[in-house]
């Protein structure tokens, strides 16, 4: 399909190519404010505008654990399994 296209851009209309006829209307369509012409010309000459996405994150901030020593480990993690345990156990004692 793309080489079918190409012979059909490669055709000579008058004295030029089809290709530069298409081009030179695209940016006729610019300039008039088509938006779809005005992105396509943009995205050819300047490249693609970036879009800016703030990351914005509501989980709690990792911490670095790599200095701890086994023992300040083994608490931490003990720590963490009794926080996540207590409030499935009082959830589960309501009536």
């Amino acid at each position: 399909m793309a080489e079918i296209l190409r012979e059909i851009l490669d055709v000579e209309v008058g004295d030029r190519p089809r290709k530069v006829l298409i081009l030179e209307r695209v940016v006729e369509l610019a300039v008039e404010g088509r938006e779809w012409a005005v992105k396509l010309v943009m995205a050819y000459t300047d490249g693609l505008p970036t879009v800016r996405v703030a990351n914005e994150s509501f989980s709690s901030p990792v911490q670095d654990l790599s200095r701890l020593t086994d023992e300040e480990l083994r608490t931490a993690m003990a720590i963490a399994q009794k926080a996540e345990i207590e409030p499935a156990l009082e959830h589960s004692r309501k009536p």
